[in-house]
Parts: structure tokens; sequence; C-alpha cells
């Protein structure tokens, strides 16, 4: 038994926020049908890179889940969308404002035909305020929420984040908003709608730097506050054979161990230019200049042969590769390798939710495009004619073999 056995959900969304929410209910049991729309369904499908002709992102993030490719704008097609919805626990898209009322399909029809369907709806600034219409990207909210002036190199540029931040958080986000929907409808019996917005997922993301300006009437200095780079034992620091290192030596105990193994305990004392920002910024680039050229002084492989077993918070910078060729990860099955029905043996990121008594189910695999079709629709009791019928008149497609 797995916690999310007997939930359904419509799942109508595009590319990672919508698809990571479905994806965290889906390994723990969750019936996820994927609404795509024909003859292309969920853009994932189309973005490099490929195994055998299979975007690679599509298999890692829609895994467990069923797929049905309908056209909503179809009379027919909306007719089966409303079938599955008097089955269904939870509906969530990712459209613009009034895409789904414009389709018939809104949260005030579908809670007549469903008064229990959880209704979520993904979007860059959520149903209210005078942005509601506004189109945004992963890059754009960034910008807008702040995180960009943040993140700069030491010329001052901004610079875009190795991975997608906002798109992450929000289906994170999402998800943790249906299941407490789930929760609230236990106690009342009746759904309701969930408004999720992008940029409301970023700026809950930045409460730390947010305390500036709420404190001190200041914006916060890139690269130099106490979690930023401001502090030489809270800092990346470059080897003899231009790999990095990461310090993280916070606490005293840390801090002095690691000057002591560093060859400077006549620096313990005065650590006040290394833990403190009262102090002035010179004091503290000097310090980070004087442990910059220490580090410098040996190869990573060398610091971490030293430190590493210290325990003393230092750790590399480690590529792709380094990162995910790792035992520890392996033995968290963190990284998986699952079996597709075309592709044989693939490798996959596991999930980070460990629960001890329901450990998930994540060996399945993702979808072809209206892989499912005929199966979901003989559940609503169609025919096999009827499903022939829907095929020949683009009601329903699928993904040719």
């Amino acid at each position: 038994m797995l916690p999310l056995d007997h939930i359904r959900i419509l799942d109508l969304t595009r590319l990672i926020p919508g698809s990571y929410c479905t994806l965290l209910l889906a390994d723990f049991g969750a019936d996820v049908i994927k609404i795509e729309e024909p003859p292309v369904g969920d853009y994932e499908r189309q973005i490099p890179p490929f195994i055998k002709g299979i975007a690679s992102r599509f298999l890692q993030l829609n895994r467990n889940k069923r797929s049905l490719a309908v056209d909503l704008k179809k009379e027919d097609g909306k007719t089966v969308f409303k079938k599955l919805l008097k089955k269904a626990d939870v509906v969530i898209e990712s459209f613009r404002p009034g895409v789904m009322e414009n389709l018939g399909l809104g949260y005030n029809v579908l809670s007549e035909l469903n008064p229990r369907i959880i209704f979520c709806s993904i979007s860059g600034f959520g149903h209210t305020g005078p942005w509601k219409h506004m189109v945004a990207h992963d890059l754009n909210i960034l910008g807008i929420g702040g995180f960009l002036d943040l993140n700069r190199t030491s010329e001052g540029v901004p610079v875009i984040p190795g991975i997608q931040v906002v798109d992450i958080a929000t289906g994170m986000f999402s998800a943790i908003s249906i299941l407490l929907s789930i929760l609230a409808r236990q106690k009342t019996g009746k759904g309701q709608f969930v408004d999720i917005s992008m940029l409301d997922a970023l700026i809950s993301l930045v409460f730390d730097s947010a305390r500036y300006y709420f404190t001190e009437n200041r914006l916060p200095v890139p690269g130099g506050e106490r979690l930023s780079g401001g502090l030489p034992n809270y800092n990346i620091y470059k080897t003899k054979d231009g790999r990095y290192l990461t310090v993280a030596a916070l606490e005293t105990k840390f801090k002095n161990k690691l000057l002591e193994i560093l060859g400077c305990p006549d620096l313990i004392d005065r650590g006040d230019a290394m833990t403190s920002l009262s102090v002035t910024a010179e004091q503290r680039s000097k310090m980070g200049s004087f442990l910059g050229e220490i580090f410098e002084t040996k190869t990573l492989k060398e610091w971490i042969d030293i430190l590493g077993p210290l325990n003393v918070c230092v750790a590399p910078v480690n590529n792709m590769k380094e990162a995910l060729d790792n035992a520890h990860l392996y033995e968290r099955e963190m990284v998986i390798e699952t079996t597709h029905p075309l592709l044989g043996s693939i490798k996959q990121i596991g999930t980070p939710v460990k629960l001890l008594d329901n450990p998930g189910k994540i060996g399945g695999y993702a979808p072809a495009l209206g892989e499912h079709n005929e199966q979901i629709l003989m559940e609503l009791g169609y025919s096999q004619l009827e499903c022939d019928l829907f095929l020949d008149s683009g009601v329903i497609s699928r993904e040719e073999s």
C-alpha cells in the first residue's frame, strides 16, 4: 500500500513545474493521467538530449504516469475529460489564467460536476493581482523576484543558475498544496481551488535576503553577506590544479580545527575577521586572500584527503559525473536504474522522499504519447469501436511506434 493509492490526478501541465509536482506524487502511488494535446503532447517530448529518439528529461519527469492524448477543444474530448473528472481527485494545469475557463473547463464548472475535486492551477503570477496575465519563464521570475541581483559574478554581472530554481520550487509547492488539500478534504468533504504562482514560490525562497531590507532598510550585498561569500570561513577557494573547494566552517569548533590543520593556530584568537561581519570588508578580504594562498598550494584531491576525514565542513566542487558516480547516492537510491520497454535499462534520479514503511514506487517508466488511450477510455465505459472512431476523428491520437 502506497500513501497515494486510489488518488487520481488529471495532469494537463507541460514542461517542468507541473511534471515535477506529479512525479513526486506518482512515485508514491497516485494514478497520474497526463492529458496531452494531440498530436505533439507535452513539449518535454521535443527537448534534447534523446535516448533512441525519446527525450531524456521527459523520461525523468514522467515515470509512473499514464498518457491520454485527447483534444479538449473538441466536444467529444471535453466529454471524455468530464467523465474522467467524476472519478478524479485532482486536476492540475499550467495555462495562463482564463484558458481553462475559455475551454469550458474552469474550476467553477468542474466543481459543480465533482465537488470533491482539487483544482491546482500553476501560473507565472497567480490568478489575482495586476500581473496575472503576464507570461514568464524561470529566468524572468528570477529577475523579477530579486534572485539574479543577488547571484552575480565578482564583476557584478548577474548569472543564470545551473538549475531551474523557480520551476522546481513551484513543482514542490504545488505538491505540498495538493497534499494539504487532500487532508483538508478529509475534514470538509469538499475540494478547493489551489492558486500557485511561480513568483510566489521564488519570493518564499529569498526570505534570508529579504530580512536585510525588512530589518535594516538596505539591499543585501551580492557575494558579501554572511552566507553568500562575505565570510572567509564560508567561501569557495581555488586549488593548485584549478579545481575548487567549498569551505563552510561556520561553527567555532570547525573553524578552529581547520585553522590548526592549515598551520595557522595563531589566527584562532583573531577569529572575528573570519566569523563576523562587524569587521571591515578589507579585513575579511585579507583573511580570504591568505586562506586562498594556502589552498592553492595543493590539489583538490590532496585537500580532500587531508581535510575530508576531519569533518570540518570542507568539500569539493564536483562536476555532474563526479556528483552522480557516487556510492552514497546509489546506496540512498538517488541514482537508480529503471527498465523501459523500448530502451531497456536507463539511469534516473530517484526520489528524495524516504518513507520507511512506504518507500515509494520509482521503477516505472514514462509513457509514449497516447499509450494508455484505450485503457483509460475503456475504464470509462467506452467500447473498442468508440475508441477507433475517436482515433479516426482526431479526438485522440497516439504516437506511432
